[in-house]
């Protein structure tokens, strides 16, 4: 069950604002997002939460990171390791 609408900290975000902090590299693979890209391009910008809403992450600007939207969905809702 996600945490979101329980008692979980929601923020409000504007991507372009976090897509700016991540320098327009996705934080899943480093490469390159093309800000001229849009969905349903699969190399899109889209928002990815760090620790996922359903392992209990919040809606916040340290939780949320930019990546592409291919990268997004094949992370799902796992967690990714840091090296």
């Amino acid at each position: 069950m996600r945490k979101l609408g329980l008692e979980g900290k929601i923020e409000r975000l504007d991507p372009q604002e976090i897509y700016e902090r991540d320098g327009w590299v996705c934080q899943i693979c480093q490469s390159p997002v093309g800000r001229s890209r849009v969905w349903p391009d699969m190399w899109s910008p889209t928002l990815d939460h760090k620790i996922p809403l359903t392992a209990g992450g919040e809606h916040t600007r340290e939780n949320v990171q930019l990546s592409h939207w291919i990268c997004n969905l094949h992370k799902g809702d796992r967690f990714l390791i840091e090296s």
